[in-house]
């Protein structure tokens, strides 16, 4: 045993060399950057992806290549950040909205404890138009364009927002009951979803996972909400 012990132990310890300088070497080995050519084309526009002309900071999987304007996913941000909840309900109910004359229902006021649920319905809005791969998940039925959503976000996004309420009247899923029908529903009320003329379909699980949005891969560090969103005004005057 002991004759064979030391070549085995020398074995076993070049093996594990090997193992190692492999893992460091993948660990920094560069990562191919993303060509034009690895995206469908832009589900909007019908033009491939191009170069953003400005630091992207809230749609940051449309960092290296975007399907939206300069300064568009600030504009996203800053649309949320103002929107009055009042609008959104008269949305869902007409006149349900008016109700709250006297009630903060700024959507940053009701938003503030829900932090990563703000981040999650960002993103999803960034998917609509600003990511890359949008023209993999937009897809034409029946004479409609559908934004394919895939199940396991879907739940996710549902069970992060779903306990947000609204002063006085009850958590989100006493309105949506299921994760399909927020998802679905947030094309209904949505103004910028209504312009583009698209609706959201939940796609269900075992669905190839490249032909419908799955969430993000990088996301801001902070919510838009908390954001203080330092615009360069030259370059992006916007307007709320």
């Amino acid at each position: 045993m002991t004759r064979h012990g030391a070549p085995l132990r020398a074995a076993s310890r070049m093996i594990l060399a090997l193992f190692l300088v492999a893992a460091f070497a993948a660990l920094v080995a560069p990562v191919s950057a993303a060509k034009q050519s690895d995206f469908p084309a832009c589900w909007y526009t019908g033009l491939p992806p191009a170069r953003p002309n400005v630091t992207v900071t809230r749609c940051l999987d449309a960092a290296e290549w975007t399907c939206c304007s300069d300064c568009d996913d600030q504009k996203y941000a800053l649309v949320e950040a103002s929107t009055d909840g009042r609008v959104i309900l008269n949305q869902i109910a007409a006149g349900l909205g008016d109700k709250f004359t006297n009630v903060n229902m700024m959507v940053c006021a009701q938003f503030s404890e829900f932090q990563q649920c703000q981040i999650l319905l960002e993103q999803v809005v960034c998917a609509t138009g600003c990511n890359p791969d949008s023209g993999s998940y937009f897809k034409l039925i029946d004479g409609n364009r559908v934004m394919q959503v895939c199940n396991t976000f879907s739940q996710t996004v549902y069970q992060t927002c779903k306990g947000l309420s609204l002063p006085g009247i009850a958590t989100l899923d006493k309105f949506f009951p299921s994760a399909e029908r927020f998802m679905e529903d947030l094309s209904q009320g949505r103004h910028r979803f209504r312009v583009y003329n698209f609706t959201v379909a939940v796609t269900p699980d075992g669905t190839d996972a490249t032909q419908c949005y799955n969430g993000p891969k990088k996301v801001p560090a902070i919510p838009f909400c908390c954001d203080p969103l330092d615009v360069p005004v030259e370059k992006c005057p916007l307007r709320l």
